[in-house]
């Protein structure tokens, strides 16, 4: 929101994606911030959407699952399962099932 503000936007607090997309749309608002994840999903779901990515952060935060604290057993077993699914290939051929790109990276 900081750099947007700098280059004189104004911002508008929305409940999230669906919401930020709708404005967008219905030219209500000229862009939305959001993460690559909800627009690829987005766009998988409507693909003649007539919006696109305009720019990129190259050092945007990355999508995480959320654990209770005093989990190490969990949090093993789910960088078990991320790493083998990696390794053959699976995340990649899910990734681009669902979200029309390759997210694994």
């Amino acid at each position: 929101g900081k750099l947007a503000e700098s280059f004189g936007a104004e911002l508008v607090g929305t409940d999230g994606f669906d919401q930020s997309i709708a404005l967008v749309l219905q030219g209500r608002a000229d862009a939305t911030i959001n993460d690559s994840l909800s627009f690829f999903d987005f766009k998988t779901q409507q693909p003649d959407a007539d919006v696109k990515v305009v720019a990129t952060a190259e050092d945007a935060d990355f999508s995480g699952v959320l654990l209770a604290k005093g989990k190490p057993e969990l949090l093993a077993a789910i960088n078990e399962a991320l790493a083998a699914i990696k390794a053959d290939g699976s995340y990649a051929e899910i990734s681009q099932e669902y979200f029309g790109e390759d997210v694994s990276q």
